[in-house]
């Protein structure tokens, strides 16, 4: 697997509850072949984690919900990946140095003074709940600050976030947000 190409945006230390440590990098990936090349293996990856979360469902071996946010991960990834091959902006990825695609998000803007971050997800090998892994913390935080970053550079004022499920509100509340709605 390789390293996304574009605008690099900083690099940070996921951590989870047992002390352990992932470094990883944000990029604003380029519409290039091997990016859209790079983000097609990760969504045959991610597709491949929710289709055993949805098998450890019905063995009642995982909290559906788990298998829920596989799921939306999944569909993201492969959305994000349409967009840039679009050449649509807004895209922020966290990349681990084996290259891993951690996390993603887009963003966009939508009036001079407003926009939104649209979707956001983690690897699903790394969420709350997950089996035999531990959950990623400050993933989700770093790829908002960069979405942020790149809007207030915008002149961006407002910010609207529509959180996916309860779960999701309490995270976006949690970093001063407010909602204006759920359901994705």
């Amino acid at each position: 697997m390789g390293i996304l190409t574009g605008r690099f945006l900083g690099t940070g230390i996921a951590t989870t509850a047992a002390g352990g440590q992932t470094a990883y990098r944000l990029v604003a990936p380029d519409r290039t072949v091997a990016n859209l090349a790079i983000i097609a293996l990760e969504s045959i990856r991610w597709h491949a984690t929710e289709v055993m979360y949805n098998g450890l469902v019905s063995a009642g071996a995982l909290d559906h919900n788990v298998a829920r946010r596989a799921r939306f991960g999944d569909e993201v990834l492969a959305v994000l990946g349409s967009n840039l091959s679009l050449g649509l902006p807004g895209i922020i990825a966290a990349q681990s140095a084996d290259g891993r695609i951690l996390g993603i998000s887009s963003h966009a803007f939508w009036e001079p003074k407003s926009g939104s971050i649209t979707l956001q997800v983690i690897d699903p090998l790394f969420l709350a709940g997950s089996p035999g892994t531990a959950q990623l913390r400050g993933l989700g935080t770093a790829l908002v600050a960069a979405a942020s970053r790149d809007m207030l550079d915008r002149g961006t004022e407002t910010v609207y976030i529509h959180p996916l499920d309860s779960q999701a509100a309490v995270f976006w509340e949690r970093r001063g947000f407010a909602s204006c709605g759920g359901g994705g």
